[in-house]
């Protein structure tokens, strides 16, 4: 047995473990590639690079290894950070064209030469962790599984023992497509466990929309459900009152500010429709922001998104969602977030219909207060857990049950106490002495 194939032996034999473990548990694309690299590091002490397209095709996932000189990993992420477009020129060309790229040896400025632009500027600006007097030899192969290209893998060797051969190509490209294979079964199954979720999310919107009177706390299970399935970081829902052409808010969560104005945004007749009809186009642009900049810009918001609420074909209001990164969301995402603004819109025109039919409203009933005793041993154990500050997470840990059956006791307990968030939940359970 060769040296080549004895390494690839090896290589089998870790990733197979690798891949062992991620079927054990939730791991995204990202997470896998670099367990991937980590291990690969060890066994050929070089540096490693990998590349993965995401959904957005402008951007690629960028990660790296190297387990003798860790800071050459984090110089080659620093230039490549998430959410931007990458500067690995020679990832670009093998993933355009499928065929890979040798260099078997160059010397430093050589090296250079041969990048692009953008990445001589960040060298020059950026100090390269390691001498620049010697030579690198590097590889990049395509990445390929199912019969397509999903990234591309590379070797990077410092003052190599000998110049890098062909037989280092096709070493790295059996690697490669077994990395693809790894990658690509944690993307199916990451995306596999967000439908399931988004499909639980819906489910407890629905009981939420036909099983309770009320609309807050329907509203903020929405925008809950939001927020968790969309991963962003907050959401609001905007009613619309045709009489005056007006947007107004009333309900948000996720934003950092203490105290949001409850604004009334002028609705332009494009996005209302001559007829009365919300637009779908809206979904992309929203409404007018200039009353709205400072609290974005405090917020450090940098994408927004949006849904029209749809009842009988009108447009009763808008469900917003708001990241503090870029989001390129795919067909199912604003598939859901689109499913989300229905139910809301139904929610909403739920409550309108009850309020027209109890033409004679009678006055609130005063909030009791609640004894311990009125929480079963789950609610007041996870109630304990909520005025900690602890996440849906944290708390399914300690209890031993899913998040999801976390949530639904969490809005229980948020319906009986008659609240509509875990902030008013902890500062009246506190008070009251429930815990």
């Amino acid at each position: 047995m060769n040296h080549w194939t004895s390494q690839l032996v090896e290589a089998d034999e870790a990733l197979l473990a690798i891949t062992d473990q991620l079927g054990r548990g939730r791991v995204d694309s990202s997470t896998a590639l670099r367990n991937v690299l980590a291990t690969l590091s060890k066994l050929r002490r070089v540096t490693w690079v990998g590349t993965v397209m995401t959904k957005d095709p402008r951007l690629l996932l960028v990660a790296a290894a190297n387990d003798l000189q860790p800071q050459l990993a984090q110089y080659v992420e620093a230039m490549n950070p998430a959410g931007t477009a990458p500067n690995i020129s020679f990832s670009l060309r093998v993933i355009e064209t499928g065929e890979p790229v040798l260099v078997p040896e160059a010397s430093f400025e050589e090296f250079v030469a041969m990048q692009a632009p953008e990445v001589v500027d960040h060298m020059e600006q950026n100090q390269v962790p390691y001498s620049q007097t010697g030579s690198i030899g590097f590889a990049v192969v395509p990445m390929r599984t199912r019969g397509s290209t999903i990234g591309t893998l590379a070797i990077f060797d410092q003052d190599p023992p000998g110049p890098l051969t062909e037989q280092d190509v096709k070493w790295l490209q059996a690697i490669g497509d077994r990395v693809a294979a790894i990658v690509d079964s944690a993307q199916v199954h990451a995306a596999a466990d967000i439908r399931l979720d988004r499909l639980t999310g819906l489910r407890h919107v629905a009981l939420a929309v036909s099983g309770s009177r009320d609309l807050r706390l329907t509203l903020q299970v929405i925008m809950d459900e939001a927020v968790a399935g969309l991963e962003v970081d907050a959401a609001d829902i905007l009613v619309l009152d045709k009489a005056e052409g007006m947007l107004r808010l009333v309900a948000s969560t996720g934003f950092q500010t203490t105290a949001i104005p409850e604004y009334r945004l002028p609705v332009a007749e494009e996005v209302l429709g001559k007829d009365g009809h919300g637009q779908r186009e809206w979904a992309e642009r929203g409404p007018n922001e200039t009353r709205r900049r400072t609290l974005f810009a405090r917020e450090g918001f940098r994408s927004k998104r949006a849904s029209p609420l749809l009842a009988h074909g009108q447009m009763a209001g808008l469900l917003e969602v708001f990241s503090r990164s870029e989001v390129a969301p795919d067909q199912e995402w604003i598939d859901f977030l689109e499913a989300l603004a229905s139910q809301a819109a139904v929610a909403i025109d739920l409550a309108r219909l009850r309020d027209g039919c109890e033409s004679n409203s009678p006055r609130p009933i005063p909030q009791a207060r609640l004894a311990v005793a009125e929480f079963n041993r789950v609610e007041t154990e996870i109630l304990g857990f909520v005025v900690e500050g602890m996440s849906n997470a944290g708390i399914a840990t300690r209890v031993h049950l899913s998040q999801s059956t976390v949530k639904f006791h969490v809005h229980r307990i948020l319906r009986k106490v008659g609240v509509v968030n875990r902030t008013e939940l902890a500062r009246k359970a506190t008070k009251e002495g429930w815990v």
